[in-house]
This record gives C-alpha cells, structure tokens and sequence, in this order.
C-alpha cells in the first residue's frame, strides 16, 4: 500500500471507527487534536528533563514488579542490573519469578546504584507448545519514572536504540522521545508527513498494539520473534516496517486470526473472538487498519449461509423445548429448563441456548474445580466457566472430584497423575494428565510431592534447597539459600518478635528478626558504604523499630524506613563518648566526624543577650537592614549547648586524634556539599525569611587564619530548600554565636 493512500487511510480509520470505542470504554489510541493526553507529554514542544545521565542516585533497590505482556509468553529468566554513567553494567542479580494466578510476577534482592538506571534482561518462551524457542529481550529502567519496575513489550523494542543514544551522551528524557519518533517511523512512517512529528497521533500502547501485531504474537512459533528482531534492529533507521517484513502475509494472518470478514459483520462472532485472553479492542482495530484499511466492509457481498426456511412448520415439528416450555420471550429471560437428562437450557431473552448442567444448576466454581452431573464430568477452566470433559480425561483423580491444581501431582494405584495448564482452541484450560513412572522423580524431593501438606517446607537435596510453593518445588536462589540457613540456626530466637534480639552479618548479607512474620528476613543499611561492610553485626533492637550498634567510642542508630522495602534500615543518629565528653557525629567513606550535639531550642536574633560585639555587623550580610524590606525573620535552630562557639574555644574543642580541617580539606573531602538541617549531621543552621524566600546558613569554623583577628570559615547555604552552595567567608575569631565547629579523625582524606 502506498505512503500517500495509507496516510490517508489510517487518519480515517482513527477517526470515523475508533470514536466511538473511546466514547463507550476507553482507548489509548491518540488524535492529532488530543496530543495533549499523550503518556510522557509525547508530542508536546516543550518538555522538563528530569533525568540526568550523570545524576547521583546512591540508592540500594530491591526490584519487585510484574509482567505485563500477552498470555503466550512464560518469563523463564530475568536479571537486573546497575548501570554507570557510561550505562554499562556494574552489578548484575537474578530476580526469581513467580507464576500467579493471572501472571507472573518477580522479585529480586537488594542492588546498589550509583546511577538512577537499570537494564533489565529476560528470557520467555511460548507457553505450552512444542516450539522450544527463548527470546531475549532488554528493557532500560529510569527509576526517576512510576512503575519502572513493570515490564512491558513496548519498552523491550525501544532498548536497543534508545541505549545507543544515551551511550552518546543524550539526555535519558530526550532519548525516550527520539527513540519514541524513530518507533512511530518505522511503525507508522506516512502520518509523519502529513501532520508532522510533533503533533504525533500515537501513545506507546498503540505503537505497541501495532507491534504486537506486525509480528504476528499469536502465531505461537519462533516467527514472531523473528519478526520482532527485524522490528527492534531497524529503530532508528530509515526502513519503515513494509519494507522489512510482509505486507501481504502479515495482512493474511491477522485477518485469519481475527476472522475479520466475519468479525466486522457478525457481532456474535466478534464476541467469540473477544474470549480469547490476549484479546484487546486495540489489537483488533490496529489489525483492521493493517488488513483491510479505512474503506468499510461491505457484509452483503460475503458469501451467507443457506438461508433458513421461514415458511410455516407443522406444529408437529415444533421444537421440544418450545412445545413443553412454550417460546422464551424478553419477560422469561433467565428462565431455566430441563429437557430430559442432559438436556439444559436457559431463555436469552430472544430464544432457547444449551447450557451445560453446572450452569443450570448455578454451580459457579472456582478455577481446577471439578463436578459431575447425569454421569458427566465438568471442570472450571481458566475462565471460571465450565467444560465438558471427554471420556478420555475421565481419569482416577477427575472420578475423585480431585481439584486441578497448578503441577500438583498425585497417585493412584502405582500411577501418577499431573496437572498442569494448557492452552485449546483460545481457551485457557487446566486438565489432568498421566505421566510416566520414570518421570515421577523430578516432581519430588527426598521422596515428598509439593501437596497440600508439604506447602511451604523446604527440603535440601544434593546441596541445594526446594521450597513446596503452589504445587511446585521452587529452587532458593542463592541469598534465599542464605537467609533459609540462617533462619534454621536462629529461628527459636525470632519467636517472641525482634526487641532485644541482635542482627547478624554473614559476610555478604545483615539478617534481622521481622516482627510482624517473626522469622528471619535480609536486611539493607541504606548508605552502608560510609559505615563498613558488617560494621552493624550484633546491633540490638532497643524498639520494634530501631536497633542500635555500639562501635568502640560511638553509638549507631538505625530505623526501619516505613512505607518502603521491608528490610531497608536508614542510619537515624550517631553520637560519641570520648573522654567521658559527648558529641555528636556522623561517618563518610568509614571516617568518623565529631560536632557539637544537636539541641532542639530556636532562638530569634533579637533575643540574644550574650552575643559577641562583631555578630550583629557580621551578621548584616544575612538580614539585609539597610533593605528597604530588611529579613523578618532570623533565628538559630537547633541549638544545643556546644553548637556555637568562637575560635578560640573551636581550636581546643577537638578530642586527641581529631582536628579542624584547613580550606584545603573541606573540599578535598566534598564538607561543603554536607546537606543543611539534616538531624543525622547535627548541624544547627541559620533561618532567615527575606524578600519572601526561606534561606539556611551552616556556618563552620576551618583550621586556616586570615590574620590575627580574623578566621577563614566555610558557609554552606540554601535557598527554598534547593541545593546546597557553598563558599570561602571571613569571620571574626571573637564572633558568637553562628559559627559552628566539625572535627576530622587524624588521617588521610577520603578522596
């Protein structure tokens, strides 16, 4: 089909079919008129950047999310990684996934990021066929974004382009649109010329119904991978999709699989077709507009059925249904009847349906459950209505009214049963099968099958553990393997919840009792880098919540973080004894920095009645009174009793092993990028409110003279709660308060 006609085309389609989709239920599908909907403001001139490629993110995340792709796909394998700037990979885990009821999800341990990006790689398969084809597939993560976590088709076909680009230093929010442009040429190349690229009509969940499409997903064979490697390897090339795969056979198979010369005329057989699991409305008006185009179908020219006989009947051969139960009609609707045994029926409100005996008798059933009715067996499927099973699935656990569960597997008289799931004719379906004896040994560990009774054991065999979950023994990975073993040496610790118990370090991972579950479970130290790896082992829990570590002369307190991941600990508090003199302190990069304590008194400027002579000029360049709007408000906050001092008191202030650093150190070890008003740094900032922003002010003594009477100091300060800035000031050595005073541990810089 030509460029010029397709555009053409594809603007009618969207616009005299789809409307009325929208109008009833819904659609992403998008119009040059509604580009302002668009998901991630594709198509929009202006856009803010949110995501740096040299952004800090130091950040450990445990990723838990879910697959949101067709039902003809079985995840069987997914790794994450941490990328750098350069967006190679640093660090690489594998997440376990679990099968659902309705879909996969997965989970996967805790990973440390520099950067906020991950690549995600995972293997599928098709589910159920004897095509033992894995497809891999790269999905690039911007935690920065909602449910990053969640894969989806779509994002696996921009990976590769949209990878080369940021390795070239783009921008990650403009290499989404790009790459978004690029997928929207090769997918749907004539619009562009007719509306131009910035009024783009598409979101990505129909660029993504267009992909699934054009690489034929229901085919269930290594022919849509193929077709989506061809798709995926030409973004951002100046191939469109006609050019690289079949028009004529993709055009073919999409109206065979959605029967569109029926389906666009008999609504009973579009509704048929919607049954199946993987059906959307998308697909199906994509697939029309691949197919056949805007131009209308003309039903009249299809060949019909042998038209039925109309003229009148002899009442003899009325149907027996009718001539015992009369006609159903629209006030009958719902009505029941039975017709001899086996015969069900229910009025539609039109006429007389067969209905199975379950349905007759209201039995709504649950998924694998099993009946029987007039020596018949019936099973509820996938789709929670029943089926009739054929006598050769009338086997020893469906007689005992066995319910189907996900690879369970069960024996009667010396042969085994399995069941598992399977996929007939568009409908999902559970059945019973026989399995031969010799295969018996891969269901079972140490002789046990995953039952009812076994769910949730674990069981070690040749020095791996299996644990019994849904029917099916489940391989612990291999930090499940570790904290499986630590749970078996101290689980008679956890059983009283976790106050007072210790958390301990196995040379890799922190464990910590839970005291909602009361058993084991690995634990994160959010930033643990500044502290030491197993610096915490032996930590106490002083609350449900809290636990605490003593560290030669300091004390380290650390909270579970609410609302997050469950085993993630932020360090709350760090204080010191030395010399029987308290202080307060944090960590960088393992070395220790003392200060005074952080109090919770605010004291306003005009309240002060100690203060040497020189703060109030010094103090002029933050309140600003010869403005014709001075500040209104100037204050110290969280003043302690140490947290201000002058010079002189600064210089002896520092225990033996400690000092003040000189201008040289504050940088060399990042103190001037220190955060302001962080309870965890003790700091006891200036607030001052002027010319309607909030400004904050860490003042901080440095070791470095100007002359006799003045000080070089550090100033740290804020605007709106905005990044920190800092700068080199003077200060009088008499000057009090303001000025605060940090001790460095003797030795070399952490940089």
């Amino acid at each position: 089909m030509g460029v010029e006609m397709k555009s053409k085309i594809l603007f009618g389609v969207l616009i005299s079919m789809f409307i009325a989709i929208l109008a009833a239920c819904g659609s992403d599908t998008y119009y040059s008129g509604h580009f302002e909907d668009l998901d991630d403001n594709f198509g929009k001139s202006s856009s803010k950047i949110t995501s740096s490629t040299s952004q800090i993110f130091n950040e450990n995340i445990a990723f838990e999310g879910r697959f949101n792709l067709v039902s003809v796909f079985e995840p069987i394998k997914l790794e994450i990684s941490a990328l750098d700037e350069n967006f190679e990979k640093t660090q690489t885990i594998e997440a376990r996934i679990v099968r659902n009821r309705l879909e996969f999800t997965y989970k996967a341990p805790e990973i440390h990021f520099y950067r906020p990006f991950a690549q995600l790689d995972f293997t599928c398969r098709f589910r159920d066929t004897k095509d033992n084809t894995e497809m891999q597939f790269t999905i690039i993560a911007d935690m920065n974004e909602k449910e990053y976590y969640n894969i989806d088709f779509y994002r696996t076909l921009e990976s590769g382009y949209m990878k080369k680009l940021l390795q070239q230093k783009e921008n990650f929010d403009i290499a989404r649109q790009h790459t978004r442009e690029a997928i929207h040429n090769l997918l749907d190349p004539e619009l562009e010329h007719e509306y131009g690229i910035s009024n783009a009509p598409y979101g990505k969940d129909t660029l993504e119904a267009l992909a699934y499409n054009y690489s034929l997903f229901f085919t269930w064979d290594s022919t849509f991978y193929k077709n989506f490697k061809k798709l995926s390897q030409a973004v951002g090339s100046d191939k469109t999709w006609d050019e690289i795969l079949s028009v004529s056979d993709i055009s073919e198979r999409l109206i065979d699989h959605y029967r569109l010369e029926e389906s666009r005329c008999d609504k009973n057989v579009l509704e048929n077709i919607a049954q199946d699991r993987d059906f959307s409305q998308l697909r199906y008006n994509m697939a029309i507009w691949i197919a056949q185009g805007k131009n209308d179908i003309d039903c009249n020219a299809i060949p019909q059925k042998p038209a039925i006989d109309t003229t009148k009947k002899d009442t003899t051969s009325k149907d027996p249904i009718i001539e015992k139960f009369g006609n159903c009609t629209v006030n009958r609707k719902h009505t029941k009847a039975k017709l001899g045994d086996g015969e069900y029926y229910s009025c539609n409100g039109t006429k007389w349906i067969s209905v199975s005996a379950p349905e007759y008798h209201e039995d709504f059933g649950k998924r694998g459950e099993i009946v029987t009715y007039d020596d018949s067996y019936f099973m509820c499927n996938y789709e929670y209505s029943w089926r009739l099973l054929n006598d050769d699935e009338i086997l020893p656990p469906v007689k005992d009214l066995l319910k189907c569960n996900d690879h369970q597997v069960v024996e009667y008289d010396n042969k085994y049963y399995r069941c598992r799931f399977e996929y007939v004719s568009l409908v999902n379906q559970d059945a019973w099968l026989e399995i031969p004896e010799d295969s018996v040994a891969q269901y079972q560990k140490n002789g046990k099958f995953c039952t009812d009774s076994t769910q949730g054991i674990t069981e070690e065999e040749n020095g791996s553990y299996f644990t019994c979950n849904h029917y099916s023994w489940t391989k612990l990975l291999d930090y499940e393997k570790k904290q499986y073993e630590h749970e078996l040496a101290h689980k008679d610790e956890c059983k009283n919840g976790n106050k007072g118990t210790a958390i301990y370090w196995n040379n890799s991972n922190y464990f910590y009792c839970n005291n909602d579950t009361r058993n084991w479970k690995s634990m994160g130290i959010q930033n643990q880098e500044h502290y030491g790896l197993g610096i915490f082992d032996g930590g106490v829990f002083i609350s449900k919540d809290t636990l605490e570590k003593e560290i030669d002369d300091f004390t380290i307190k650390a909270s579970q973080r609410p609302g997050w991941i469950a085993g993630l600990f932020d360090v709350i508090n760090v204080t010191a004894n030395i010399n029987s003199h308290p202080y307060g302190a944090f960590f960088k990069k393992t070395r220790p920095y003392l200060s005074g304590l952080r109090g919770d008194k605010t004291i306003d400027f005009k309240n002060l009645s100690d203060q040497s002579e020189s703060f109030d000029k010094f103090m002029e360049q933050y309140t600003h009174p010869e403005s014709a709007y001075p500040a209104y408000i100037a204050q110290l906050t969280n003043v302690g009793e140490e947290s201000y001092m002058d010079f002189a008191t600064a210089d002896k202030f520092c225990p033996k092993g400690y000092h003040i650093p000189d201008t040289t150190e504050w940088r060399t070890d990042s103190l001037n990028a220190l955060p302001i008003n962080a309870s965890i740094y003790h700091d006891s900032p200036l607030y001052v409110r002027y010319n309607g922003k909030t400004y904050l002010y860490d003042i901080y003594w440095t070791k470095t003279p100007v002359n006799s009477t003045t000080q070089y100091c550090i100033e740290n300060h804020s605007e709106n709660n905005q990044n920190t800035s800092s700068r080199i000031i003077e200060c009088p050595k008499d000057l009090y308060p303001g000025v605060q005073t940090l001790c460095i541990k003797d030795g070399e810089s952490n940089d």
